[in-house]
């Protein structure tokens, strides 16, 4: 004779749990239809909901941090030719008006929000644009200036986030400086280091940890590798 504890549980109650869920969303039904009918609609979407990204360009400071922790290496940083870049935050060259500003392939984006997340100036937001349907998959690239939003105001105080630091290897450090001149914070300042070239100290980084973001740009262009990442 079959175990009735056992028909409950593997056969009555899942079956049960089944039905009840089809008639709670045949009454009440969770599916959104697109395209809104009203602005009343579009703003009835749940706290939290992820639609299109948005780029605030007067809080980002192109630091790549986004690019970096994506799961799905979606994002890329784009080198943008502005003519001013006064409402704007650091930028990779301020004399010749370069600045880095991220672009999504939302056809690889699964929208988990890394990138909001660890944003070290929350630059990054989701709006309720959720009408992203293209024919062409090129179509789903979005770019950086079609991801712009301007504002002007306050600035952010920035966060590391991450919680990691550069750490340097002064044996190695060649004095280069592009570390600094490529810093998105400017956290960097070249000081005299332990060795020596030609009867002068060579230059070393130093940094100030206090607005260090953890991006790691300054080790991804460290010619010698004299840079490491360390959680602190």
């Amino acid at each position: 004779m079959a175990d009735k504890s056992g028909l409950m549980n593997y056969f009555l109650k899942p079956l049960y749990v089944s039905m009840k869920q089809t008639f709670k969303s045949l009454l009440k039904p969770e599916t959104i239809l697109i395209p809104f009918e009203s602005a009343e609609e579009r703003a009835a979407l749940r706290e939290g909901f992820r639609g299109q990204h948005s780029i605030d360009w007067g809080r980002c400071i192109g630091c790549g941090l986004c690019s970096r922790v994506c799961p799905n290496e979606c994002i890329t940083m784009e080198k943008i030719e502005v003519e001013s870049t006064k409402s704007l935050r650091s930028t990779q060259d301020e004399k010749k008006g370069v600045i880095s500003r991220p672009a999504v392939d939302i056809g690889l984006c699964l929208y988990c929000g890394f990138c909001a997340e660890y944003c070290p100036t929350d630059a990054w937001e989701y709006t309720t644009i959720v009408e992203l349907a293209e024919l062409k998959r090129e179509g789903l690239v979005l770019s950086a200036e079609a991801l712009r939003k301007d504002t002007e105001g306050e600035k952010v105080p920035v966060a590391n986030k991450i919680e990691e630091n550069p750490q340097l290897d002064a044996e190695t450090c060649i004095g280069c400086k592009r570390c600094e001149r490529n810093c998105p914070t400017r956290c960097i300042e070249m000081v005299p280091g332990p060795k020596m070239r030609k009867d002068k100290p060579i230059p070393n980084p130093k940094f100030d940890y206090s607005v260090c973001v953890g991006c790691k740009t300054c080790v991804d262009i460290c010619p010698s590798d004299s840079l490491r990442m360390e959680v602190r």
